[in-house]
Formats: structure tokens, C-alpha cells, sequence
């Protein structure tokens, strides 16, 4: 992945974020506290987005960076994409929980947002960065030095913190990495761990201490965020704008970041050089047996989603993923769905058109409550906007859905006693 020596952009630069959320929000403030932005371009679906500008307009009065809200396509033009947009896990909620809600998403901001800059870089945030990562190397149409993610840059630094506290040094003298998976999975690399050029593990502090406590403990600090102020953003706010300036000034810093690896065939957060044109190259860390196992256990379940990914997307039209005679769950790239999909059985009630998203106890009770369904009944889903009946005499039902839908109302789901529907529009929700 070498690149050659390119001539500097004027820098700050254009630099545009998907989704305003706490995320998104917090990239925004960071990167204009450090004028590391000349332009920053906002999108959101929801009408935080104008919120979140004029806030950010005050805040930009500071530095010489102009703040607009922006449409897709004009973010698509940006010299640097951060995308944020995309459902947060709960409390107690794996990361990985969140692949299919937030594929929708991802597919359908690409979708609007083509054609992209062809020297744009895009970096993934939103969860799971690694997935999300891969399924964005493969739909924005960029080289893969071009788009990376957040990856294990955060854990890294809870991890530092942690030896900086133990030790009372500064952060600059501790070489420390967390690699992998920004999960659960994620591997600290205590073996090559160094301060001020010495083995971690000699210095006495270290000598009896706990490592695999140490490092589980540090994984999990999110979920104590998450639990006490609902998400975190300052952190992730704060690196973010580190990586935009290591970009724009061409700093070749070494930080772990979430990469396309053709020795894994996956992507994954390993050290990387960046610079201005992105990714420079991977260096590959030395790692003891345990660490090289832990490892491997992730790549091989990282593998396994990136081959039903690639199989998924070259299959024709929607995967029926559960039936039931009152419930349909389906899961496909809505561009795959036909006028009359004919996967879809007839239903004599209604259908739930969705991802593979379990629905909700209450949609569930909801849908059994359904005796006698009028033509057209909509209610909310966080996953498609609306759904319409190819049946006949629908005119007024489906104008009614038209006008939901302009008002950004997420509906999803339609309880008819037609035969079969049409998936319209997928939503952009814009959560962080």
C-alpha cells in the first residue's frame, strides 16, 4: 500500500460529517477547537443537523472554519468524509448488534451521496467500525488506502492512559497498542509494549500486575460511559480530529486505524502510516503466541461475516430470512427489490418488511392484535420510511404514506390485505 511522495492541499481543509448526532456533533467541535477544518459541511436527516450548525457557527466565530449544513451529494465532493451516522449499542449491547441496522444506513448515504470525489478519504466511526469499514471499501468506489476507520485508535489511548497512571509519565513516552477488533475481541499488545524504550512488563509496577484484567477492563470502559451519560463522544471526537490533521499535514504519525489487510483478507485495526493521501502503509506489530492466538480467533470470525457479505450482495433479490403466516422478515440491499418482489408469500394480514433486526416485543404483540386490518395501517420502525400496496384504488392510502414520509417519519411497516408491497425508501437515521 506505498504511495508516492504527493504535493500538500492547502490545509485546513473542506472536511464533511455524515450524521450530528453526539458523535458527529463532538468530531465537529473538536476539529474546529483545533483549526483543523477551513470548511466543515454537516448532514443529518433529522432537524438536529440545522441545530447542531447554528450551534457550531458560535463555536466556529473562534477559528477561520466557515460551518454549513450540506447535502449528500455536496458532502460527497469534500476532501475528507467522516462518517458518524448510524444506531448506538445500549447499555450491555455488543457492538456487533448493530451490523444490519447499520448497513441500511451506510448503503443508503452512498447511494445519495455518488458520485464521490475521486480523492476524497472517507473514515468510518460509526459501529462496527471494522465491518462498516469493509462494506464502505466496497460501495464508495475508492482505493482502499482511501478509506479506513476509526479502529482501535480509542482503546489504544485508554490503554496508554492506564500505563501513563500506573507509571506517572507522559503519554509521549509510552508505545502501546490495542489491535483488532473495536469490541469485545480486541487485542492488547502488552509483549511489545514499551516506555521510554523498556519493556513494559519490566518495570516493577507491572512485574505481578494483572495484564488480562487490565486490558478487559479498559474494553469495557465504554459500557460504564455508556450506562452513566447514554454514549461516547469526546473521546472519539478528540481522535477524529487528530487523524484529520495527521492527513492534512502529512504527518506519517503511527496509529492503529481500521485497514483493508491482504495477509488477514479482512479489515481490522492494525498500526498504520497516515498522511495526506491516506493510508501509507500497515506495519505489522511483533505479538507473543497468546496475543498472535487472540488474534487469529477474530480474524477467522471476521472472515466468515466478509464471505456471507460477498455472497450475500451477488445474490438476486431479497433473502427471505423468517416466515411465519403473520410475519415476513426480510433482508436485502433495497436496490434489489423488485416492483413485486416474488419471494414475498402472500399475506393474508400484512408483512414487516425489514433487516434481519428482530422486531420489538411490542411490534410483536402489535401484530397479533391485528384481527381485521384495514387496507393501509402504518406504524414507526427506525428501518424503512414507508411501504406501499401494488393493489389497485391505493391512491389515497399511498398519499397519505407520501406525506408521512416528507416529514421524515421513519415508517416502516403496513398492515394490508393486498398481495404484494413495494419497498420505497429506506431511512438515513442520523443517531450517533
Amino acid at each position: 500500500m506505498h504511495t508516492s511522495t504527493p504535493t500538500l492541499l492547502n490545509s485546513p481543509r473542506q472536511v464533511a460529517i455524515i450524521g450530528a448526532g453526539m458523535v458527529g456533533s463532538a468530531v465537529a467541535f473538536a476539529c474546529l477547537n483545533r483549526s483543523v477544518v477551513s470548511e466543515l459541511l454537516v448532514n443529518d436527516i433529522n432537524k438536529i443537523g440545522l441545530g447542531q450548525v447554528l450551534d457550531l457557527e458560535d463555536a466556529a466565530f473562534f477559528s477561520s472554519a466557515k460551518v454549513r449544513h450540506a447535502s449528500l451529494q455536496d458532502c460527497g465532493q469534500a476532501d475528507i468524509i467522516v462518517m458518524t451516522a448510524g444506531y448506538n449499542n445500549g447499555p450491555g449491547e455488543s457492538r456487533d448488534t448493530l451490523i444490519h441496522r447499520n448497513e441500511l444506513i451506510l448503503k443508503d448515504v452512498l447511494g445519495r451521496m455518488q458520485p464521490i470525489k475521486s480523492s476524497a478519504i472517507f473514515i468510518m466511526v460509526a459501529n462496527p467500525v471494522n465491518i462498516l469499514t469493509y462494506m464502505a471499501q466496497k460501495l464508495t468506489g475508492l482505493p482502499p488506502s482511501q478509506v479506513f476507520g476509526s479502529g482501535t485508535y480509542l482503546d489504544t489511548i485508554r490503554l496508554r492512559n492506564t500505563i501513563r497512571k500506573t507509571l506517572d509519565v507522559s503519554d509521549a513516552s509510552i508505545q502501546a497498542y490495542v489491535i483488532g477488533d473495536h469490541g469485545d475481541q480486541q487485542v492488547a499488545l502488552w509483549s511489545s509494549a514499551t516506555v521510554g524504550g523498556q519493556p513494559l512488563l519490566s518495570f516493577p509496577e507491572f512485574e505481578h500486575m494483572n495484564t488480562s484484567k487490565i486490558a478487559h477492563q479498559c474494553s469495557r470502559k465504554v459500557y460504564s460511559i455508556i450506562e452513566y451519560k447514554g454514549g461516547s463522544s469526546f473521546g472519539i471526537g478528540a481522535i477524529i480530529s487528530e487523524v484529520i490533521e495527521c492527513i492534512n499535514l502529512n504527518k506519517k504519525s503511527v496509529i492503529p486505524l481500521t485497514v483493508y489487510s491482504e495477509r488477514y483478507d479482512v479489515c481490522l485495526s492494525l498500526p498504520v502510516v497516515l498522511g495526506v493521501n491516506g493510508i501509507d502503509r500497515i506495519i505489522y506489530p511483533q505479538m507473543d503466541s497468546a496475543e498472535e492466538a487472540a488474534l487469529g480467533a477474530y480474524i477467522k470470525s471476521n472472515q466468515a461475516f466478509c464471505i456471507n457479505y460477498r455472497q450475500a450482495n451477488s445474490a438476486q433479490g431479497p433473502t427471505l430470512v423468517e416466515k411465519s403466516p403473520s410475519l415476513q422478515l426480510i433482508s436485502s440491499p433495497v436496490d434489489n427489490i423488485p416492483d413485486s418482489p416474488p419471494s414475498l408469500k402472500k399475506a393474508s394480514s400484512f408483512s414487516l418488511l425489514r433487516t434481519s433486526v428482530e422486531p420489538s416485543p411490542s411490534e410483536t404483540q402489535r401484530v397479533s392484535a391485528l384481527k381485521k386490518p384495514s387496507p393501509f395501517r402504518l406504524f414507526k420502525s427506525p428501518v424503512f420510511r414507508f411501504v406501499r400496496s401494488n393493489k389497485k384504488g391505493s391512491t389515497t392510502a399511498e398519499s397519505d404514506m407520501m406525506s408521512s414520509s416528507s416529514e421524515k417519519q421513519p415508517y416502516s411497516a403496513i398492515e394490508s390485505s393486498s398481495d404484494s408491497l413495494t419497498v420505497l425508501s429506506p431511512v438515513n437515521v442520523g443517531l450517533c
